[in-house]
């Protein structure tokens, strides 16, 4: 884990003074980080700008993202390590060898000492190793071993005592015997450089040679020199510095400078001159105070392997740092330069800066400082107690005791005037006698002004993050205000405004927008708004040196900023990616001081950074894919070759691909996006994201691409994977011509059997519809059978109608005639009445008429009398004569004259038809009828 409060300075730089304190930006990674031993003993750079580490337990790499082990087949402790072309060199305990990448991007080790059927001796270690053309040199305590890798010849050098060091000095292989002196290998054979006697007892570090001169840098006695033959004491300031040191490791650099590791002081680096430029050790930034190794990588960063970790000075980066280690400074608000002098304005209070003793505290300015403005070579320092002005170090004066004082500014046209924003309002100052003086406030506006500016000159915006934005008009003489409005901006926390190139901007969450004079508002500038478009908001700080030749903006991911195309004259916005947690500036009290044209001192809650704009790198970064699993439906998981493409089962189709970037900058962190044309063609978000899965892929071709952005620059050339994920076997093309001869076989079978199918139901229907044509016509017989059936129905009422008409008829006429008879019985005259009774027994004899009423009965009741005489064969006319009549339910009484007897001959008759049928007595006669 990367510990951010270890970020520190880097190179010294020369301004109008010089910052003696400044540091380069360092930081360290500890055993919990990478996961492997405390001890690293070696460090080497791969071609692909990977970083590798003698460690513990085993070959260390780094690669700018993450960390990866590679234990030594022996399990031992790694003591050197070299990288050449493809291969990375190691020495451990009884072996040397080479590790070589894979096609799946693993390192996998050969030994040498096998390959070559070496014997090492007993308990020999590899403590260094070179290579000279087709030459590698392995050396150890005992012996330095000279292989010719392509024809396998082997060359031993032998030591009668320890071989303490072997160094590569232009192109020149030097070691030491211990008490013998410094030798250098001619010809395959040891030849004697040195056995001085200043120099022969001393445990040899490193051998550099600058003209004719030859150095040797010792452990515990400095460095000496020989010339011409000569050795002596060098009487540089390098001796005079590391005098009682203990000296472990060193570095010449690319560009001239001198690095020295020790043992419990850490790390010390001298210019070409000889002078110290800085010191690191634990206090401020190192993991540990015994730095075992040094390295300087194709960038210039120097690594540095420790007793416990890993340091990282980025000595070439354009950020230098300063950090307050004792916590004297508090968190920075505001600085100013001035008459050579560095004051910083702090939580804690003014202090400058003592190029003997450090920063000290101005007398007096305790507590919190939130401005300093130079106004007419004037310092003016507003304060938490009030205004003051900074004569010099040791001399202040207080112009205002209104507390709380935020800025000081000028009043346009009104040198005798400056207004200031404090707590609870506007004040004016005045200069009476070429003294500053609190004049007047500006009454009717109480709200704390913070931001301020002028966008006439009776008319001050004054910017508040929770209230809003004010205007307010000011009377000529500034001794009141004449009105307050407040304007349509939303307010926003850390919101400001200021004032550059003649127009004021705003800046909140919302936006940045620039104040329109005719309109008296604030409007969208598109300009403008590119400030805030890098990334996420965290403070609308907007910030205007005192030049006034840039306008800053801070994000979460940098620094942005405005300025003036010096051919064209349009703005351009250029970004610097300083993030927020690597500047360590304090939300919504960023503050930018400029030193020189291209350099600005940035305030931090640790101090400062020093950053210069023209140092932005133009080399565009550079990204590789490191790692491709391919993981089955089965959950099996293996690494492919990511280097051709290749085809894959559709089983096989979910990848993970890791990919890294090369990038060392503590202050920079790179960021990364990417795509799978193929299924999305869109470029991904940027993030600090470093591996991507794609889960359960359909099949189809597919290309990854993948980027790293490093600041304003974006790798020219993406990292590119492509790769095939097969059809299933249920879509492959065998597959594709069986279904096609199914679908054909399908196709006629399926023919014939609707074929089939759709006669039946041509039958069937045939069947039916004859089926309904019979039952149509049964209907139809049976809706003529209806209607015959309801005819004669009709007729059988007709008929019984007329029966029952005929019968009333008959019994009335029948009541009638035996009426007639009975009166004319009463008659005296016998003879003529006996004429009429004849003529009436004629009329009622009844065989015609039974007759008659016969057939309309069987007409009325069809079967009546069929039916009871196949019940009672030995009934009479005349008893199915009365039966008919019982059947329409008529009385004795109305019977009696249709028989022409009397009612007590039809109950004769009734008891007499009982008893031919055989009723009980408890059967009714009439109710027996009725059912038959």
């Amino acid at each position: 884990m990367i510990r951010s409060h270890h970020l520190i300075p880097c190179l010294f730089i020369i301004f109008q003074f010089s910052f003696s304190q400044e540091l380069p930006p360092v930081t360290s990674f500890y055993p919990e980080t990478y996961n492997a031993g405390d001890q690293n003993w070696d460090v080497t750079q791969d071609e692909g700008k990977r970083i590798y580490f003698a460690n513990n337990k085993g070959l260390l790499e780094f690669n700018g993202q993450s960390w990866r082990l590679y234990p030594t087949p022996n399990q031992s402790i790694i003591r050197s390590v070299l990288a050449v072309k493809e291969k990375i060199f190691s020495g451990q305990y009884r072996d040397f060898g080479y590790w070589t990448r894979n096609e799946m991007g693993t390192l996998e080790y050969t030994s040498l000492m096998q390959q070559l059927k070496l014997v090492a001796l007993e308990d020999e270690e590899f403590w260094g190793i070179e290579v000279i053309g087709d030459w590698l040199m392995f050396q150890s305590l005992d012996r330095i071993y000279i292989i010719n890798e392509s024809t396998g010849r082997v060359n031993i050098i032998e030591s009668e005592t320890t071989l303490t060091e072997m160094i590569l000095v232009d192109e020149t292989i030097v070691f030491q015997k211990s008490n013998l002196g410094v030798f250098k290998i001619d010809g395959g054979e040891p030849k004697l450089i040195s056995s001085d006697p200043q120099i022969v007892d001393q445990v040899l570090i490193d051998v550099f040679i600058k003209g004719d001169v030859w150095y040797f840098v010792t452990q515990t006695n400095g460095i000496f020199e020989m010339n011409e033959g000569q050795v002596s004491k060098s009487s540089n300031e390098i001796n005079n510095t590391l005098d009682n040191r203990s000296i472990y490791s060193a570095q010449q650099l690319s560009n001239g400078m001198y690095a020295l590791g020790t043992i419990s002081n850490g790390l010390f680096l001298f210019n070409e001159s000889d002078e110290l430029t800085y010191h690191l050790n634990q206090s401020n930034g190192l993991s540990n105070n015994t730095v075992l190794s040094v390295f300087e990588d194709v960038d210039g960063n120097i690594w540095l392997a420790m007793d416990n970790g890993i340091s990282l000075i980025n000595q070439n980066s354009k950020y230098k740092v300063f950090y307050d280690e004792e916590g004297l400074l508090g968190t920075v608000y505001t600085s100013a330069l001035y008459n050579g002098t560095l004051y910083l304005g702090t939580n804690q209070g003014l202090f400058y800066k003592d190029e003997l003793e450090g920063f000290s505290l101005v007398a007096g300015l305790e507590g919190q400082v939130w401005s300093l403005d130079l106004i007419d070579d004037q310092l003016f320092c507003g304060h938490d107690r009030g205004t003051f002005i900074i004569t010099n170090t040791n001399q202040t004066s207080k112009i205002a005791d209104q507390e709380g004082t935020w800025k000081v500014k000028t009043v346009e046209d009104r040198p005798d005037l400056l207004i200031q924003g404090n707590y609870n309002g506007l004040y004016i100052l005045e200069n009476l006698d070429g003294s500053w003086k609190l004049r007047n406030k500006l009454n009717g506006f109480d709200t704390s002004a913070r931001y301020f500016e002028f966008t006439s000159t009776d008319e001050i915006v004054v910017s508040h993050e929770y209230k809003g934005i004010f205007k307010l008009k000011v009377t000529e003489d500034f001794d009141e205000i004449e009105e307050i409005l407040k304007l349509d901006v939303k307010p926003s926390v850390h919101s400001s405004v200021v004032s550059f190139k003649g127009a004021v901007y705003y800046a909140g969450k919302y936006g940045v927008f620039k104040y329109d004079a005719q309109r008296k508002e604030f409007e969208e500038d598109s300009v403008a708004a590119r400030l805030a478009s890098y990334s996420p908001y965290v403070s609308g700080k907007l910030m205007v040196t005192d030049d006034g030749d840039r306008l800053w903006y801070a994000s979460s991911d940098g620094l942005s900023y405005l300025s003036p195309d010096d051919l064209s004259g349009d703005f351009t916005v250029d970004f610097i990616p300083l993030s927020l947690d690597a500047r360590a500036t304090k939300s919504g009290y960023e503050n930018l001081m400029k030193l020189s044209s291209e350099e600005y001192l940035l305030g931090t809650t640790e101090g400062y950074i020093l950053l210069n704009v023209s140092e932005i790198s133009t080399i565009a970064p550079w990204i590789q894919i490191e790692k491709v699993l391919n993981t089955s439906f089965s959950g099996e998981e293996r690494a492919i070759n990511f280097e051709q493409q290749q085809a894959f089962d559709n089983e096989c189709n979910s990848f993970q691909i890791s990919f890294y970037a090369p990038l060392y900058n503590v202050l920079e962190r790179p960021s990364f996006r990417y795509r799978l044309k193929g299924l999305y063609d869109d470029w991904s978000e940027w993030s600090p994201t470093t591996d991507v899965s794609y889960d359960n892929l359909p099949s189809g071709s597919y290309e990854f691409n993948v980027q790293v952005k490093s600041g304003n620059l974006i790798s020219e050339i993406p990292a590119v994977y492509q790769f095939e994920v097969a059809k299933p076997w249920y879509l492959s093309t065998q597959a594709l011509l069986l279904y096609v001869v199914g679908l054909i076989i399908l196709g006629f079978s399926t023919h014939s059997v609707y074929r089939g199918y759709y006669k039946a139901q041509r039958n069937k229907l045939l069947k039916e519809k004859e089926k309904e044509i019979e039952f149509k016509e049964m209907e139809a017989k049976q809706e003529i059978m209806r209607f015959k059936n309801e005819n004669l129905k009709m007729d059988v009422e007709s008929k019984s109608r007329e029966l029952g008409l005929s019968t009333m008829n008959l019994i009335q006429r029948n009541e009638l005639l035996n009426d007639i008879k009975k009166q004319l019985s009463e008659v005296n005259s016998v003879k003529e009445i006996k004429k009429v009774i004849q003529l009436i027994n004629r009329q009622l004899n009844t065989s015609a008429e039974w007759k008659v009423f016969e057939e309309a009965f069987n007409n009325a009741d069809k079967d009546f009398i069929k039916n009871l005489k196949s019940i009672h064969p030995n009934l009479t006319s005349n008893d199915l004569r009365l039966c008919s009549y019982l059947r329409l339910n008529l009385s004795s009484k109305e019977i009696a004259p249709l028989l022409n007897i009397s009612h007590k001959s039809v109950e004769v008759k009734r008891y007499r038809l009982r008893k031919k049928m055989g009723l009980d007595h408890n059967v009714n006669l009439t109710d027996y009828i009725l059912q038959v």
